[in-house]
């Protein structure tokens, strides 16, 4: 159910993963990219386009009411030359490996990191909560209230990551 976008002359990538269980979660996720392309091409910011990629797939859904409930998250990183603008919405990541270390940039829209940012749980508690697999905001939800937006400059030597809860949710950070 995943779906992604490799656009280096453009400067743009980007990792949407279909809410698995939900109807149409590959549709939500091909949606969600083909609008933040297209949005993206049109001159809109990264967080507007994603934005309208929720417009899309909600309208997707009140024209067609068996997707009711399909959903994606979604990772983004615009890059013009080091400087980056990363955004997202969900569980998908994105991290920063370098010499030092990895360190994630992106902050998870679910239940149990909600639990862990006000103090409920600790980080390793949160990481074995069930919570981890309870979004709270993703594409596809009437209620998205937020695109988080981080803005950054990639050092020499570094990458990034881009990565769906298939990656995170299976490897430690170390691991990967």
């Amino acid at each position: 159910e995943d779906s992604f976008l490799s656009n280096d002359d453009e400067g743009v990538w980007l990792v949407a993963d279909g809410v698995g269980g939900n109807v149409g979660g590959e549709l939500a996720s091909q949606i969600a990219v083909q609008t933040v392309d297209r949005k993206l091409r049109q001159g809109n910011s990264l967080a507007r386009a994603i934005g309208e990629a929720n417009k899309a797939i909600l309208s997707v859904v009140s024209q067609q009411s068996h997707l009711k409930g399909m959903a994606t998250t979604i990772v983004a990183v615009k890059f013009i030359d080091k400087q980056f603008e990363l955004a997202w919405v969900g569980d998908s990541r994105a991290y920063i490996i370098d010499s030092k270390g990895i360190q994630q940039l992106s902050s998870d829209h679910n239940v149990a990191n909600e639990l862990y940012l006000a103090g409920e749980l600790t980080k390793q508690e949160a990481q074995a909560h069930p919570g981890q697999h309870q979004l709270t905001q993703a594409l596809g939800h009437s209620s998205l209230s937020d695109i988080s937006v981080k803005t950054g400059k990639l050092s020499d030597g570094s990458i990034m990551l881009l990565c769906s809860d298939g990656l995170s949710g299976v490897l430690s950070e170390e691991l990967i």
